[in-house]
């Protein structure tokens, strides 16, 4: 999916933008599959397990989100291989070869790293409609949110999360020409880096390096997003593992730390789920 030349900049600088990864009709088919998966996955028994996360929904934004998998995962998910969801199926396929090839590059003691420890756990996917003048989204990192509170100002506070590494946001819908539909900071300098994407636009980020915040659009944007939280994600915790704590701005201070794929899966089963959507 990555060239060595995206692999060595997605390193350098934290992120990368593969342009028309996909075209008008696998756009259409992604969003086709992703209606029926709202139709058929989305019930109490999906919110209740965690399978499928509780839909946000407001006048200028729809979200929904699920964990899928291609039927060989260990951990709860919607096995894509015995639905019609081919499109999807496609995306998670380059998704766990990149997440494979990614962490070859990053330093994790005593593992391993291949496709196939990455296809044994399950991908979190978001799909986020924008409507016209939709409300702006504060600045946060993707994680599953163990503990946190909402403060007044609408940002969130989180004090236990598992964060991955790495963020993918795939486009599949803009109508906002040459307007930024994502702004990365970076944490230790606080530069801002504004993202444009067109629709089959690619993007992929650093969710440790940077923050992400999405301003206010004018037009119509849909995007899909992809993360891993239980394969050799970090960890957000009050407890002591580093010399020193972590600050990223109000969204979290206290201690990082990377952590194994049973650990993860350790704190996620201990984890009772979202009554609302955390996003």
């Amino acid at each position: 999916m990555l060239s060595k030349e995206y692999v060595e900049q997605l390193k350098e600088d934290g992120f990368v933008t593969l342009q028309d990864y996909l075209g008008g009709y696998e756009l259409g088919k992604i969003r086709a599959e992703i209606s029926c998966m709202n139709e058929m996955h989305y019930n109490e028994e999906n919110l209740k397990s965690g399978v499928a996360y509780p839909s946000d929904s407001t006048e200028t934004r729809t979200s929904n989100a699920y964990l899928i998998g291609n039927g060989g995962c260990y951990f709860p998910h919607i096995n894509l291989q015995m639905h019609e969801y081919y499109g999807i199926d496609s995306i998670l396929d380059d998704w766990n070869s990149l997440i494979s090839t990614l962490e070859e590059h990053v330093p994790t003691v005593g593992t391993n790293t291949n496709y196939y420890d990455v296809s044994d756990s399950s991908t979190m996917i978001n799909f986020q409609e924008y409507r016209e003048a939709s409300k702006p989204v504060p600045p946060h990192m993707d994680g599953h949110y163990l503990e946190y509170t909402c403060n007044d100002d609408g940002t969130m506070s989180v004090t236990e999360a598992l964060v991955p590494n790495f963020v993918g946001v795939l486009v599949l819908h803009n109508e906002n020409d040459n307007d930024v539909g994502t702004v990365l900071v970076e944490v230790d300098t606080g530069k801002r880096i504004p993202v444009q994407a067109a629709a089959g636009d690619f993007v992929i980020f650093d969710n440790i390096r940077f923050t992400h915040e999405v301003p206010s659009l004018e037009k119509p944007r849909a995007m899909l997003g992809l993360r891993n939280f239980t394969y050799k994600p970090y960890r957000f915790t009050q407890k002591r593992v580093a010399p020193l704590k972590s600050y990223v701005g109000s969204f979290f201070e206290g201690y990082i730390e990377r952590i194994g794929d049973k650990d993860a899966v350790e704190a996620w089963d201990e984890s009772s789920g979202y009554e609302e959507a955390p996003f």
